[in-house]
């Protein structure tokens, strides 16, 4: 397979320069072998496509707003995206640069294709790019939607013109027509200023600006404002009452310079007539003096609203066309609908006190609302009310000023915008649903298996059970979250920190040690550890990343899962290398002394010829098991084989066989005991799931075909002497497993639990399956000998591609069964679903259905009856009440007698109840009074 792929390659950039110069676009050969890609979409798509027409790489990958990345190359862009992954090249990619690239026309949605004639074009998220031998240009924004109402090329033509701009409309001509609009409502978005620097984003988003430029001094006021009522907002700065006023995006001198007000005035900026124009008010006290044009003399309107101490904050609140003035008092905000004196019309509670606050129209609606920053990272509220953030994201430096501004003067129809999550609903009588904050669902990286630890719970030494989980939000946010599992409501924290999202494989592994720090990795595929720990013992803020041992294996980190012992110590094992290459290392962490130390460097070793994809549990001694398939190259018909070790004690540093044979580490694959041989091209998939049972025995669960043509979920355990094997039957439907990058596999990587031990022990799996419509479901071995099996569905929703992980410390120490579930989409070999953010869940599973029947419980040890007493016997000494023991040396409970308690809807961090009154205390009246005359400004420097 591995020699395969230049061939492949070779076939591939062939038919990419053949297609590319029959369109008449400009083709260049790579002077030499191009970058290696990095992991993720793109090289899965450099994998099997090729690159040869983009020539040798110029970027390193970088993320284009919420749900896709890029790469420039020498003779274009790859693009990774929901849609697919696709270049853009050749004049194609002139044009699409020229027009404003992904910041005006958005990610590429298709391949290039050819029309009748001969011209070439491509499609993108906003718009399309045409080319023919005369020339080339796009259809974009607002005249796009009409363009294709029309009938496209096939009706209108082909555009033989650019979009032009004039006053309020926008005019292109086409073949066989023109198309001309009026500026409709723009939709505002975000800006950061570094000196005289500036850093402009097209739509909400993290990711690389889309306009840069420089403009005045670093010393200036910067305002920003439509000040030609073109639709598209500019800068102004301001030198004490002299104002600089540019009408593009773009450095040079001013177009107009005028003189207003008092050097000390504080200054807004708002369109206070409705007539398109942005223009200056100065504020003085309660006071604001209104100009309705950019120019020089007396306030067009006087008025006083609020008191002298509020913030105050302008913008068009409720759709009028005019903006108006708002009022903050601590976290309430009082709205007018009018420039006027009296009450306000509308109140409402949003964020907190100390917040920054921002003022935009962010969906396109014509209504401006309000957003709240926390360092880099952005609250947004698309209406006047409280409750939730409707979108959050991060962008640029907690140091930068921020400016908000319509830079393209588009309202565009966002890939991010946030569509109503659909709930998860439970089966009744099998357990409750605890509602979290919703999170990114285009892919499976929240969900993905091989994040073992997804939810963890430790006792703190005044006995409450903190419950932790963690997860990315809808632009990438790590949020952590933490309740009292006893009955608490789930308290949030936004962290300082990000993920690449894009990436299925960069999930998140938490846990919590001993002395209760929460540990947190996150976020690597071949790329440096990402690792931070909780400011304080069951906190959920987290410092800065950090290192663990600080060497270099740590550089190419993947899959990170961390796993607790009983003395509060932990495990952490990573891959270092790539599919097909990679070893296994393992650190230990020792909670008396906070302190990291390497275990082992290479503890299982792919011989540069292949990796090992793991699964682990600690038993009561402190002791790792290890199960693992081995692959061959990147692509998963190459799994085989499920092997085995097992360490000698706590530490980890000398392994055995399940029957107790030394192992020489590092373990090779001519060395290790295999538990299953399972050959090449068997649909077996790796890194699914084991545990042991109240005896500590071995128990692994995967999947594969193993030669009904079927796959089966496949159990094997070690009795003591042996490996035996169970086969589920139950599965109906067949699927194959090819290719790399991860899959979207018609049913989900099993997770593994066991209820007692021996011939009494019932295996339980979580499993998401076709054949039961894609919901959660619990099959149960319930009889080893007979292979009985027994099918429980937790949920009557579907979730998609979603795979299980569950709350593992909960129910070592409790018996009790809670598993993460968040209903997600992922498109195979590691694309994006356009699909909205879910509700992230706890399912807590109702405890009769991992519990052992009464009748299958050992019989108690027979005891001899006591002795009559000679003497009355004395009084009973009251007995010594021993201190609860931590989470972590807590006896589980095979059968737990009571049920969870039910949980609560949480609250969101900014949520706030709004107030009952409509109205607001603001009762100073409009007073008429002339404003001082402004000097006229000396010319532009």
């Amino acid at each position: 397979m591995a020699q395969a792929r230049p061939l492949i390659q070779t076939v591939a950039r062939t038919l990419a320069v053949v297609v590319v110069a029959a369109l008449g676009l400009a083709v260049t050969t790579p002077a030499g072998a191009d970058e290696p890609e990095p992991i993720g979409p793109l090289s899965s798509w450099v994998f099997n496509n090729g690159s040869g027409s983009l020539g040798r790489a110029t970027s390193s990958q970088y993320q284009v707003g919420f749900n896709a990345v890029a790469r420039d190359y020498a003779n274009g862009r790859l693009y990774a995206t929901p849609s697919g992954v696709y270049p853009v090249t050749g004049r194609i990619f002139k044009v699409f640069v020229n027009d404003g690239g992904h910041g005006q026309l958005g990610y590429p949605t298709s391949e290039v294709g050819t029309l009748e004639g001969g011209a070439g074009y491509q499609t993108f998220q906003f718009g399309a790019v045409y080319v023919t031998p005369a020339g080339g240009f796009s259809v974009k924004g607002p005249l796009y939607a009409p363009f294709i109402a029309r009938g496209g090329v096939d009706g209108l033509g082909l555009p033989i013109g650019p979009e032009i701009t004039e006053g309020q409309r926008r005019t292109q001509q086409f073949e066989r027509e023109t198309l001309s609009l009026p500026v409709g409502h723009g939709q505002d978005s975000l800006g950061v200023r570094r000196g005289n620097m500036y850093y402009l984003k097209n739509e909400i988003s993290p990711g690389e600006a889309h306009e840069v430029i420089a403009y005045g001094r670093a010393g200036d006021t910067v305002l920003v404002g439509d000040w030609d009522g073109d639709g598209v907002d500019t800068l102004a700065v301001r030198r004490g009452n002299v104002y600089h006023f540019k009408n593009s995006i773009s450095s040079g001198p001013a177009d107009r310079v005028i003189g207003y007000g008092r050097a000390e005035d504080t200054v807004m900026v708002g369109d206070w007539d409705g007539d398109g124009v942005d223009t200056l008010a100065v504020r003085r006290g309660s006071e604001y003096h209104v100009k309705n044009s950019i120019s020089s003399g007396p306030a067009d309107q006087v008025i006083a609203y609020g008191r002298a101490g509020d913030d105050a904050y302008p913008g068009d609140w409720l759709g009028t066309g005019s903006d108006t003035i708002a009022v903050r008092r601590g976290n309430e905000f009082h709205f007018k609908r009018t420039m006027s004196g009296g009450p306000a019309d509308v109140v409402a509670p949003y964020g907190r006190p100390g917040d920054v606050v921002l003022v935009g129209d962010w969906d396109g609606n014509g209504t401006d609302s309000i957003a709240i920053r926390r360092g880099t990272e952005y609250h947004v509220k698309n209406s006047l009310a409280g409750g939730p953030a409707d979108l959050m994201t991060n962008y640029g430096r907690p140091a930068d000023e921020v400016l908000v501004g319509d830079w393209d003067g588009r309202s565009r129809t966002r890939a991010h915008s946030l569509a109503r999550p659909t709930p998860v609903a439970a089966e009744p009588g099998v357990g409750e649903m605890s509602e979290l904050s919703v999170a990114w669902a285009n892919n499976s990286v929240n969900t993905t298996a091989f994040r073992k630890s997804s939810i963890v719970t430790a006792e703190a030494p005044d006995g409450t059970r903190w419950q932790f989980t963690a997860y990315y939000d809808a632009v990438g946010t790590l949020v952590l979250a933490r309740r009292d599992r006893d009955g608490g409501d789930w308290e949030y924290s936004w962290t300082q920190h990000t993920g690449n999202v894009i990436d299925a494989h960069n999930s998140i592994s938490l846990t919590v040690d001993g002395k209760g720090y929460l540990h947190v990795s996150w976020g690597q595929h071949g790329s440096p550890l990402t690792y931070a720990r909780s400011v304080a013992p069951f906190s959920i803020d987290l410092t800065a990343k950090r290192g663990m041992i600080g060497d270099g294996l740590e550089n190419g980190v993947t899959y990170p899962e961390f796993f607790r012992q009983p003395n509060g110590n932990l495990f952490f094992l990573y891959r270092n290398g790539g599919s097909g290459d990679g070893n296994v290392v393992l650190n230990r962490y020792d909670t008396s002394r906070q302190r990291w130390v390497r275990v082992e460097d290479n503890l299982i070793n792919g011989e540069r010829q292949r990796s090992a994809y793991w699964q682990a549990a600690v038993d009561a001694e402190g002791r790792l098991h290890l199960s693992w398939t081995w692959r061959e190259t990147a692509d998963v018909a190459t799994n085989h084989d499920i092997a085995y070790a097992r360490s000698t004690d706590e530490d980890g540093d000398e392994w055995v066989t399940a029957s107790g044979r030394p192992y020489s580490v590092p373990i090779k694959e001519a060395t290790a005991e295999l538990a299953q041989e399972v050959p090449e091209e068997s649909e077996l998939m790796n890194q699914t799931s084991m545990t042991v049972d109240a005896e500590d025995n071995p128990y692994i669960v995967s999947y594969w075909d193993s030669g009904s043509g079927i796959v089966q979920y496949q159990v094997m355990r070690w009795t003591g002497t042996r490996w035996e094997r169970r086969e589920s039957e139950f599965r109906t439907t067949p699927f194959t497993l090819r290719g790399g990058g991860t899959k979207a596999v018609p049913i989900a990587r099993p997770q593994i639990l066991v209820t007692g031990s021996g011939d009494t022990a019932q295996v339980h799996l979580i499993i998401r399956d076709v054949d039961r419509g894609g919901v959660a479901t619990l099959a149960t071995l319930t009889d080893w000998d007979d292979n009985t099996w027994r099918l429980q569905d937790l949920t009557s929703s579907p979730l998609g591609e979603w795979e299980p992980s569950y709350d593992l410390d909960l129910w070592l120490t409790s018996g009790i069964l809670d598993v993460f579930v968040q209903r997600v989409r992922q498109i195979d070999g590691e694309g994006l679903a356009d699909f909205p953010p879910q509700f992230v869940y706890v399912f807590q599973v109702s405890p009769h259905l991992v519990s052992l029947p009464v009748d299958e419980l050992p019989d108690p040890e027979p005891t001899e009856p006591a002795p009559e007493p000679t003497e009355p016997a004395p009084e009973p000494t009251p007995p010594v009440e021993e201190p609860t023991p931590p989470v972590d040396e807590a006896t589980p409970d095979p059968n737990p007698s009571t049920e969870p308690p039910p949980a609560t809807d949480p609250p969101t961090e900014d949520e706030e109840q709004p107030s009952s009154a409509p109205t607001e205390p603001s009762d100073e009246e409009t007073t008429e009074a002339p404003s001082d005359d402004a000097t006229e400004a000396p010319p532009s420097p």
